[in-house]
């Protein structure tokens, strides 16, 4: 497995800084917006030797939540700098992206039409980027957001339909909100298939730390199934104290795992 951080684009200093110190999370996940308008954190990331492996929101989701129901000339306007983008990506390392779809826009009554537009975008910018060892990630919610979403469903529906490796899915899960007695085996194994990163998403401040949702169990569980791609940890914290000890709790997570 693949441990990684997510960087807020608030105080994104702070964060290089402490990951700088960690010994197991040296790999990054960035927002697209940072790396937009912040030239020098590449260089910062490289000064400290971590790595980035992922970009979230590549283009913002202002854009491309709505981008199948824009003109064909916007979409390939919006394709071409995505791709000149991401081959610059690749460069310094980065293997993965994801943005928002705006899968809950779709009208469940008309699925296909729209399964098929969010399609023909993938497959454009796949083949501009064949060449470049990029995944495109669709990111999905786990639990999800109310019992009747079907966002798992019609994200599968475009993984099938792209019909490529390099276009996979990615689940944000949110440990907070699982029943206390989830099996978590069953869990990992149902979250397995056709996956490009798990994501967990918690809020230390609130008592959402490591220890109150099983972090450890889930390390040993995805290793146990031969997890081999990201794991990324999002903690919701701000102030430089909590990303200091943050990053110690991470480090001490994969001392005991």
């Amino acid at each position: 497995m693949i441990p990684a951080l997510r960087v807020a684009a608030e105080n994104w200093e702070s964060w290089l800084k402490y990951a700088a110190s960690t010994r197991h999370v040296r790999n990054l996940e960035l927002p697209g917006a940072l790396l937009d308008q912040t030239p020098g954190v590449k260089a910062k990331a490289a000064t400290y030797e971590l790595h980035t492996v992922h970009v979230y929101d590549a283009i913002s989701p202002q854009i491309t939540r709505y981008l199948t129901e824009k003109s064909a000339a916007f979409q390939e306007q919006v394709c071409n700098r995505c791709i000149e983008q991401l081959k610059s990506l690749t460069e310094i390392g980065v293997n993965s992206v994801d943005f928002d779809l705006g899968l809950n826009r779709i009208d469940d009554c008309k699925d296909d039409n729209a399964i098929a537009a969010r399609v023909n975008i993938l497959q454009d910018l796949l083949i501009g980027l064949t060449e470049y060892p990029v995944n495109f990630v669709i990111p999905v919610r786990y639990p999800t957001a109310h019992p009747a979403s079907k966002e798992w469903e019609k994200a599968a529906n475009i993984v099938h339909d792209v019909m490529q490796p390099s276009c996979r899915i990615g689940v944000d899960v949110f440990p907070g909100e699982l029943a206390a007695d989830v099996d978590l085996e069953g869990v990992v194994r149902w979250l397995y298939y056709s996956i490009d990163f798990i994501r967990f998403h918690y809020e230390p401040r609130l008592g959402d730390d490591l220890q109150t949702w099983k972090a450890d169990e889930w390390i040993r569980l995805l290793r146990a199934h031969g997890f081999r791609r990201k794991i990324i940890f999002c903690p919701k914290v701000n102030a430089e104290r909590e990303i200091a000890e943050t990053l110690q709790s991470l480090d001490k997570l994969f001392d005991q795992n």
